[in-house]
C-alpha cells in the first residue's frame, strides 16, 4: 500500500522539485543579467522594452509565490510522501535527502521566490537605479493609459505595489 501511494505521489513531488529548481535558476539569471547591466548603466539608460520585460518578470515571480502560498496541498503531499517513504522503508540517497530538505524549506516558507530575489539584488550596488526607472516606467504607463491589456495594467499595479 505504501509503495502504491509513493508511485502516485512521486510525480507530484517531482513537479514541486522542478518548481524549486525553476525559481533558483530564474533568480540567478535575473541576478546575473542585472549585474551585467549595472556595469553599462552608468549613463542611466535602459530601454522601455527592457523595463517592461523586467516588470513582467517580477509579476511572474509574485504570481508564482502567491500560487505556491495558496496551495497548502503541496505541503500536505510532501508530508505524505515523506511518511510513505519511511513506512515503505525505502532508503534515499544523500542527494535526495538534501534535495528533500531544500524542498521542505521552499514549500514551508511564504514568498520564498520574491525573498530570494530581494536578497540577491540587495548585494548589487546600483540596482536601485534600475528598479526606480522600472517603477517610473510603470507609473508613466499607468498614468498615461498606455498599457494594452487589463493584464498589463494589473502587472503594472502589482509590481509597483511590491517594490514600494
Amino acid at each position: 500500500m505504501y509503495k502504491i501511494a509513493l508511485e502516485i505521489l512521486t510525480p507530484e513531488i517531482k513537479k514541486s522539485k522542478d518548481l524549486m529548481k525553476f525559481c533558483n535558476i530564474c533568480s540567478q539569471t535575473l541576478y546575473n543579467m542585472l549585474k551585467d547591466l549595472i556595469n553599462e548603466y552608468k549613463d542611466g539608460f535602459a530601454s522601455q522594452e527592457f523595463l517592461s520585460c523586467l516588470s513582467e518578470f517580477l509579476n511572474l515571480v509574485l504570481v508564482i509565490d502567491t500560487l505556491k502560498n495558496a496551495k497548502s496541498s503541496l505541503n500536505n503531499d510532501f508530508s505524505m510522501y515523506k511518511r510513505m517513504q519511511s513506512h515503505a522503508k525505502i532508503p534515499g540517497t544523500e542527494e535526495e535527502t538534501i534535495e528533500n530538505s531544500a524542498l521542505y524549506m521552499f514549500l514551508g516558507k511564504q514568498n520564498v521566490f520574491a525573498s530570494t530575489i530581494k536578497e540577491k539584488l540587495a548585494t548589487l550596488n546600483g540596482v536601485d537605479d534600475i528598479l526606480i526607472d522600472m517603477v517610473n516606467h510603470c507609473v508613466n504607463m499607468f498614468e498615461n493609459n498606455t498599457y494594452i491589456t487589463h493584464k498589463q495594467k494589473h502587472t503594472i499595479l502589482r509590481v509597483n505595489y511590491s517594490i514600494s
